[in-house]
């Protein structure tokens, strides 16, 4: 954790929603293509496998795509959770509160692969 301010992270949340809003065209196409070249890819090497070996790789394919593989300190988030900065940084905040535009996604969506 960076331990932001409400403010660095509401100036971060801004530098991120400027690329992804400079860099949704050109991501677009590449990720509808690439969702299908991974999907023909991994039915391919399910067809492969035996049904226990499917199971296993189905877990870790479950597993790779999982936040805390990337981070193992990280916690879940829980459903209705936000990017909004722990209440402590709340109370080192000098500025206005934060506007409904800091509501929007910090990076683009893309499907998940079943």
């Amino acid at each position: 954790q960076l331990d932001l301010t409400l403010d660095q992270h509401e100036r971060i949340g801004h530098i991120l929603r400027d690329s992804n809003q400079r860099t949704k065209p050109y991501w677009d196409p590449v990720a509808a293509k690439m969702q299908d070249e991974i999907r023909t890819v991994t039915e391919k090497i399910r067809t492969e496998l035996t049904p226990d070996q499917a199971v296993k790789f189905d877990l870790e394919i479950k597993a790779s795509r999982s936040p805390k593989k990337l981070d193992p300190d990280r916690k879940e988030k829980k459903p209705g959770s936000t990017n909004a900065p722990p209440a402590k940084a709340k109370q080192k905040l000098t500025a206005a509160p934060t506007s409904p535009e800091s509501a929007a996604p910090l990076s683009p969506s893309v499907k998940q692969i079943d």
